[in-house]
């Protein structure tokens, strides 16, 4: 009985997708294992930054409902929100993601300065570093440019269209991607095929594994 629970244990951490943190590739949003949101739609939001740390390019999932845009994703996700006039982060989004930003009353928009993803504490083949795109405008002429794929949630390889707005004017499309790389905007741009970001483990989550083993164990010693 105890190699069954020993089997029953180790069948449980592998398949628990807030425990696994190979990297999965991102052939559709079908692979996408960070969701925020809900709602019948689906946009799946891909971050493409520089080698040689790795992945190149990260994916998380958004799921939504009526209407929605670029930066209703972006704030749904990230975990620390940081800059003049931003929103507060929402419940269940990733801490390891992080934006700061400006709100302008005059247009009603946000203005992106960085987005960056620690991957610090992610097992290997993840790179242990903070994976930033910023604004670099005044130095080498890029920053956080935005662009848009529609589609119906597979990935093609397909070139981005650049956004001629910004993130509080794109709207999303169900089944569409939506992308930042640090670039001038130039368009099109083709983005690597991207790795789902990697759900956190819980401590809840570890504690509820813990006692559902517990519980079949005295169930097999009882049987036993």
């Amino acid at each position: 009985m105890k190699n069954v629970f020993a089997a029953f244990t180790a069948l449980i951490l592998f398949t628990a997708p807030s425990l696994r943190a190979q990297f999965i590739d991102v052939n559709s949003f079908d692979n996408v294992q960070y969701w925020t949101g809900s709602g019948p739609n689906r946009s799946v939001l891909v971050m493409q930054f520089g080698a040689p740390d790795a992945p190149t390019s990260v994916a998380w999932g958004y799921l939504w409902s009526g209407s929605a845009t670029a930066a209703s994703m972006v704030f749904a996700l990230a975990g620390n929100i940081t800059g003049s006039g931003m929103p507060t982060p929402l419940a269940g989004s990733d801490a390891r993601l992080s934006v700061d930003g400006t709100y302008f009353a005059s247009f009603d928009g946000y203005f992106l300065n960085s987005l960056t993803y620690n991957q610090v504490g992610l097992p290997a083949p993840w790179t242990q570093s903070a994976r930033l795109i910023e604004d670099n405008w005044a130095i080498d002429g890029t920053y956080p440019s935005l662009y848009s794929l529609a589609g119906n949630g597979t990935w093609t390889g397909n070139p981005f269209t650049a956004a001629s707005v910004g993130i509080s004017s794109l709207s999303l499309t169900d089944g569409g991607w939506v992308a930042f790389a640090q670039t001038d905007g130039t368009d099109p741009y083709t983005f690597g095929k991207p790795f789902s970001a990697v759900p956190e483990p819980s401590v809840v989550g570890l504690l509820g594994l813990a006692a559902l083993s517990a519980i079949v164990w005295r169930r097999h010693r009882r049987a036993a």
